[in-house]
Parts: structure tokens; C-alpha cells; sequence
């Protein structure tokens, strides 16, 4: 048999070598080496202690800084109301209230407030149950003008010196009108069906659930409005007050 003409190198008949690593990067910097976490030494009882220490000085230092405040705020005000003399107890509204309200212990509170800056006429005791005859503004000192001697009702401490308090039948009609309110009353008869005013300038007192009036009229208009509720309709014509 021939030989082979081109025989293979010995070198060459093994098994074929890896590939070649790649060649570094000349300009490549290396990278940096990786560094372990630094485990915390344990602290030494000695340096515990001192530093627990110094957290309760701390603490106390606050604490210490706080009061010494509250007592200068306290002084303070002492020195104040020491300036604006004696006070006394009056009664201020925590809510404004309308015209005709019983007073309750839930609308008024107790303050201390000096004599020279107490209005005039203010509220020495307690006006539970007395009743507003005015408006009175939040936190306005109750004065007595403003409230009617205790066991009068809405509609007595509503009706001024010198009036008349009449009753005009609602007849179960919803009427947009307040204590307080003023008032024309018309009268109507049934009859002809004419209209004429028979009283000007009249106030509210009371407006109960079915639709009932109470008004506060002149002595002159008494005649006309008794005559004009008996034999027709009285219609109520609310106005702004003023």
C-alpha cells in the first residue's frame, strides 16, 4: 500500500490546545481590590456606661430647659395680671346666640377677668335660664341689658316697654320669620277682599310649629290688628329690621 503523501506532523496528531488567552490591555487600570465590611468592635462596659451617661445628661438638661420656661411663661402672666389689678368672675357666650334664647350652662363659660376691663352692667351670677334679648356675639361678656330677669319667658323678654304682644294664626303655614325679625301685618277681609296695612314696624317673638305669630305691636295698631285677625286673614310681611 502507497504511503500517505502528506503525513501529519507528531506535534500536530494530539488533541487540538485551547484557544489562547486574550491578551491584557496595556492601558487598562486594574481593578480596585474588594474590601471586607469593618466589623464594629464591641464596646467596653466602661465606655457603655459613659455613654449612657451622657444620653440621660442629656435628657435632663431638656427637661430642665423646659420647666424653666413654663415657670418664666407662668411668671409672666402673674406679673400681667398683677399689673391689671383685682378680677371677677363673668360669664362669656361660646356661641353666638339670636334674640330670645334660653340661656344653658353648655352656652356659657367662666372667665376671670380684670375689674377696670369689665363692661358695664356685666353678669355677676349665673344667667342659666334667663333669656337673650338681643343678639349676643362668640365670646361676647353677657351683659344685663342684653337678658330679662330670670323666670320671664322668650316672649316677655322679647316685648319692649310700651307694646303689645298679639297671636296671628299661621293657619299651618310656614312662616320665614325669626325673633326678632320685623314685621308689616296686611289684613285682608273675606268678604270685599281688600287689603290694608294695620300695623307697621312690628318684631317677632315667637313662631311656634304650627305656624302661629307672636308680635310685638304699637298700642295705636292694637284696634286694627284685633279687628283684621277676626274677620279676614293677617298676613305677615317680614322686613329687614332698621
Amino acid at each position: 500500500m502507497p504511503s500517505d503523501p502528506f503525513p501529519v506532523a507528531p506535534e500536530l496528531s494530539g488533541p487540538p490546545d485551547r484557544p489562547a488567552p486574550h491578551p491584557r490591555d496595556p492601558f487598562r487600570r486594574p481593578a480596585p481590590p474588594r474590601r471586607l465590611p469593618r466589623r464594629r468592635r464591641p464596646l467596653r462596659p466602661a465606655a457603655a456606661r459613659r455613654r449612657t451617661i451622657a444620653a440621660w445628661l442629656a435628657v435632663a438638661a431638656a427637661a430642665t430647659l423646659a420647666a424653666t420656661s413654663v415657670s418664666a411663661a407662668v411668671e409672666e402672666a402673674h406679673d400681667t395680671v398683677t399689673r391689671l389689678g383685682p378680677t371677677r368672675v363673668a360669664y362669656r357666650t361660646v356661641a353666638a346666640l339670636p334674640p330670645g334664647h334660653v340661656l344653658a350652662g353648655t352656652d356659657l363659660e367662666a372667665v376671670a377677668v380684670p375689674v377696670d376691663l369689665l363692661p358695664e352692667g356685666a353678669v355677676g351670677g349665673p344667667p342659666d335660664g334667663r333669656v337673650t334679648r338681643a343678639a349676643v356675639g362668640r365670646r361676647e361678656v353677657l351683659v344685663e341689658p342684653r337678658l330679662s330677669p330670670a323666670g320671664v319667658s322668650p316672649e316677655q323678654a322679647l316685648l319692649a316697654a310700651g307694646r303689645r304682644a298679639v297671636t296671628v294664626p299661621g293657619r299651618h303655614q310656614r312662616i320665614p320669620a325669626r325673633p326678632g325679625d320685623g314685621a308689616d301685618l296686611v289684613g285682608v277681609t273675606t268678604v270685599e277682599g281688600r287689603a290694608s296695612v294695620v300695623a307697621r314696624d312690628a318684631v317677632v317673638l315667637a313662631v311656634d310649629d304650627e305656624g302661629d305669630v307672636t308680635l310685638s305691636i304699637a298700642p295705636d295698631d292694637l284696634a286694627a290688628t284685633a279687628a283684621a285677625i277676626a274677620t279676614g286673614v293677617v298676613v305677615v310681611a317680614v322686613h329687614p329690621n332698621g
